[in-house]
């Protein structure tokens, strides 16, 4: 039989135990990030900078994890953050500004996130006028995916065009601006929630090294403004419940609209706020608590899931969509993943495949990974001492949970790799979900053991911040991100692997190493014949060869092994033909040019005076005047085909046409 003594010392120590197991499980993960960077993508930034300082992040971290089992020692640093009272909003301030102003001075290096391809080729222009285009989408409302996008470019065209600032610069300014919101946000929010000051360190410290917060630094995208609302609607939420006025309703309804005005994201909300309304309005009616589980999944979370299944099955189709990107999409193609299986090559990524499981998985580490550690730990040891029935509580769990739901079937157009950017929308809802939890636990233990751990994943985090100030760790970043996309998602696996080696563009050597590597790397989930993605990095270094190295017969080797992954491919067709002219094989560059003119490749124009370009120098002069004739017919004002035509009916130094077709 147990001595009551042994049992109670076992009971008080499981909480202790489980709190450093999980932070191991959490160290685990970076360790494996940087053991396998091409596939946990979201931990594998220690990877790729230096050794000694990769090795010195693993060391501390690891010395905080150990120190979690001295207990008196964490009481003793932890005096160092009981500031007193009268300075609290000072440094509130200071810590936001400095927030805004590293926002501001450091941003990333190169940014290919999300829609930031978009800008990048004019973020760096200045706005001469504003276009009523602009204009309207400033002014107007709309609840479509791309309206709130639409309406903070017009901002900022606004902002670029009175301020004579590049794109670019104020975009600098809107991020840095947007963070400081989110940072005086939060701040002031566990400043009024919690007392302890060691639970507002450790909450600061979730969010200043969380990596979602790369969003503020110099992303081209409108993420900084998104975050900061969807943080301030939430805050507002909980505020709500300790006054439980209609003013302060009335004014959560009109951030409400303000919200959907910047995404439609915010819709999400909606659910919520209307059952809010109801319980408020009805709170004289009832003797009961109104606001409680049994009633939110009734009356909220089953009538969300269950419409959002209809839209899914019956409204969008998206259950059975192919998910190739091959022509652009318009605002409502594609938005949700397919149960379904496509064809492959885009057959290893459907909405409960592994490969999507376990990248939304790896997509909860990029938001914030001590917000996160805190919740699991809270709901493995200290779940029986939260009220779970609290009612701020309950609805902004609902929140969460109707958000990362919806994330989950979202399509990542881009990849969740290169999206992850906007599936980091819930994490300000995840970290009030946090804040309210600790504040019924902030009088336990839990302070004790969790600091000396969230120490040591803030650690682990600032490894995803260097990464993107450094080209070549960068670009080696992206190589590792482009080759879990062709693995798995497949779609835009090509392009964030050219952007990659684009970042090391002037090291030839290097660039043509890496590629050759990369292509042996991921030549076993290759397909002959019908892959696209490989094709094109093929074709990739067939026109490094061609236009750069000068290397001609290298030229045709890559661009030949482009055409037989991707034979469709009218750029490496296009490529082909000059190679081919280059290395004497006129014959094979017609028979390329008769393949590419049904594509109307650069042009339609174009198409055809390449077949009869290829057809002189291969000496096939019969044919050439047959698609001369033709050509013709569509362009008869062309003079220098009218001279080929004539010479080659008349038979006149048919021989000489080729360098007559050069000069001309």
């Amino acid at each position: 039989m147990s001595h009551p003594s042994i049992e109670n010392t076992k009971k008080r120590n499981l909480p202790f135990s489980s709190t450093f197991l999980v932070g191991l499980l959490f160290f685990t993960f970076y360790l494996l990030g940087d053991f396998f960077p091409d596939y946990w993508w979201s931990t594998h930034s220690s990877h790729f900078i230096g050794k000694s300082l990769k090795y010195a992040g693993f060391l501390f971290a690891l010395f905080f994890l150990i120190l979690s089992f001295f207990p008196k020692g964490i009481q003793q640093i932890s005096r160092l953050v009981q500031i007193p009272k009268k300075l609290s909003h000072p440094i509130i301030w200071f810590l936001s500004l400095l927030m805004g102003f590293l926002f501001y001075q450091f941003p990333m290096l190169a940014d290919f996130y999300g829609e930031a391809y978009l800008l990048n080729s004019q973020a760096h222009q200045t706005v001469i006028s504003v276009s009523q285009e602009a204009h309207n989408e400033l002014f107007t409302f709309g609840l479509n995916p791309w309206a709130g996008q639409k309406t903070i470019f017009a901002l900022i065209s606004y902002i670029a065009y009175f301020s004579g600032e590049t794109i670019y610069t104020c975009i600098l300014y809107f991020d840095a601006f947007f963070g400081f919101c989110f940072m005086l946000t939060w701040l002031y929010f566990i400043h009024g929630c919690l007392k302890n000051w060691t639970w507002k360190f450790i909450l600061t410290l979730a969010v200043c090294t969380a990596p979602f917060l790369l969003n503020f630094y110099g992303h081209l995208e409108i993420n900084a403004i998104v975050l900061w609302v969807n943080l301030f609607w939430t805050t507002q939420l909980v505020r709500y419940f300790n006054k439980r006025d209609s003013k302060s309703l009335w004014m959560l309804f009109l951030l409400f609209i303000l919200c959907l005005k910047i995404h439609a994201i915010s819709v999400l909300f909606a659910p919520v706020l209307i059952y809010l309304c109801i319980a408020h309005y009805l709170k004289a009616s009832v003797s009961s608590n109104f606001i409680t589980w049994r009633r939110i999944f009734a009356f909220v979370l089953a009538p969300v899931f269950a419409i959002g299944a209809f839209c899914y099955f019956f409204v969008f189709k998206d259950y059975n969509d192919p998910r190739n990107l091959d022509f652009t999409v318009t605002e409502y193609d594609r938005l949700f993943l397919p149960i379904l299986s496509p064809e492959a090559p885009l057959d290893r990524y459907s909405l409960f495949s592994f490969n999507h499981i376990f990248d939304y998985f790896s997509e909860l580490l990029l938001w914030s990974p001590i917000a996160l550690f805190l919740l699991v730990v809270i709901v493995i040891s200290y779940r029986k001492r939260v009220n779970w029935q609290q009612e701020e509580l309950i609805l902004t769990s609902t929140l969460l949970i109707l958000f990362a739901s919806f994330f989950f079937v979202v399509n990542p157009l881009l990849s969740m790799q290169m999206d992850w950017d906007l599936f980091s929308f819930p994490t300000p809802i995840l970290l009030v979900v946090t804040v309210l939890l600790i504040k019924q636990l902030e009088d336990s233990d839990l302070w004790i053991k969790a600091m000396p751990i969230c120490f040591a994943i803030a650690i682990l985090n600032v490894p995803f911040f260097m990464v993107h100030s450094s080209r070549t760790a960068l670009s080696q970043k992206l190589e590792s991100l482009g080759i879990r996309i062709y693995q798995t998602y497949y779609e835009w696996s090509a392009q964030t692997i050219h952007n990659s080696f684009g970042l090391i563009e002037n090291d030839r050597t290097a660039l043509l190493d890496r590629r050759n590597k990369l292509l042996y790397k991921i030549s076993d989930y290759s397909i002959e014949g019908n892959d696209r993605e490989y094709g094109i990095l093929w074709r990739k270094g067939g026109e490094q060869f061609l236009k750069i190295e000068h290397n001609y017969s290298s030229a045709y080797v890559y661009l030949e092994k482009a055409l037989s992954y991707y034979p469709e491919d009218k750029i490496s067709m296009f490529y082909m033909i000059e190679t081919c002219l280059l290395l004497d094989l006129p014959e094979e560059a017609y028979q390329y040019s008769l393949a590419l003119q049904p594509k109307n490749y650069p042009s339609e124009k174009a198409a055809s005076i390449t077949v009869i370009q290829s057809a002189l120098f291969a000496s096939y002069y019969d044919k050439a005047l047959e698609h001369s004739e033709l050509h013709l017919v569509k362009w008869p004002d062309d003079l220098t085909m009218k001279e080929i035509n004539y010479r080659l009916s008349n038979k006149l130094a048919v021989e000489e046409l080729k360098n007559f077709f050069i000069k001309n």
